[in-house]
């Protein structure tokens, strides 16, 4: 889902890779900064798109060690520097020491929350490294992203969900002003074919019922997320409710919760 324009944060992205790379010089690194659901993987998809004068752009998903690894592994291997059964330590090495001699590249490690043990693994020199993270401790330049302004907001639910009804300031006031839960909502009141009153007699009714089985309004955390993906669980279990396996397709999203986002095919969706 194309999200909104953030074309400040994109502009800052730019200015901070304004030096060059075309050779084994330090590594420069940027920070995209912010809470989970605030558009940062959007932006850095937005600038990896966007990028010119690189010699390649490459994009690595730093959400755990394991997965950042197999990555590397497999980038190894189809460069043709590495060979399938390459040991742990090894694979980190060569891929630094390749990025050093074929200089001049943008490398996007999305997710990268636990810096302590991605660090390590990410290249020193070479090129231009653009981070997506909930921390702020990260050498180099830190571009924090808020959350969308008010009128931004309105216009993304607006285009998204191909209404402009005028209760569309007061939701997205309930949905904290966070893209991922505006994309959801916008997604399910038009497919639904509903309104945005409609959606907001919705979001109170089961933000009512989370409240009465948790108990604790601080404990629903990011309440806009959980309360928007709860009603979108529910009208699948609707949808399903007449079919031979009318309990299949929640079943299956259990699954896929469990496993990598980045690599469920589509088609076995």
């Amino acid at each position: 889902i194309k999200y909104v324009e953030r074309t400040e944060e994109t502009a800052l992205i730019r200015q901070a890779f304004t030096s060059r790379v075309t050779e084994a010089k330090p590594v420069i690194l940027v920070a995209i900064e912010g809470l989970g659901g605030v558009g940062k993987s959007q932006i850095a998809l937005d600038y990896f798109y966007q990028a010119q004068d690189y010699t390649q752009a490459i994009w690595f998903s730093g959400k755990t060690p394991e997965i950042l690894l197999q990555q590397y592994q497999k980038f190894g291997f189809e460069q043709g520097f590495l060979e399938r059964d390459a040991k742990a330590d090894d694979i980190v090495v060569r891929v630094k020491q390749w990025l050093i001699n074929n200089p001049g590249w943008l490398i996007v490690v999305d997710g990268a929350d636990n810096q302590k043990e991605i660090s390590p693994m990410l290249p020193i020199q070479g090129g231009h490294l653009l981070i997506t993270s909930r921390h702020k401790n990260w050498p180099g330049t830190i571009i924090p992203i808020k959350i969308l302004k008010p009128e931004k907001a309105v216009e993304m639910l607006n285009r998204l969900s191909g209404r402009a009804d005028s209760e569309a300031a007061e939701l997205v006031k309930k949905l904290g002003f966070l893209p991922l839960a505006i994309a959801q909502v916008a997604a399910y009141i038009h497919n639904n074919k509903i309104t945005t009153e409609e959606y907001l007699d919705l979001y109170e009714d089961v933000r009512n019922k989370l409240l009465n089985e948790i108990l604790d309004e601080d404990a629903l955390g990011h309440e806009s997320l959980l309360v928007t993906w709860n009603i979108s669980i529910a009208a699948i279990a609707n949808e399903n409710k007449n079919s031979d396996n009318p309990h299949l397709a929640q079943e299956i999203l259990t699954v896929c919760s469990y496993l990598h986002s980045d690599y469920i095919p589509r088609s076995t969706l």
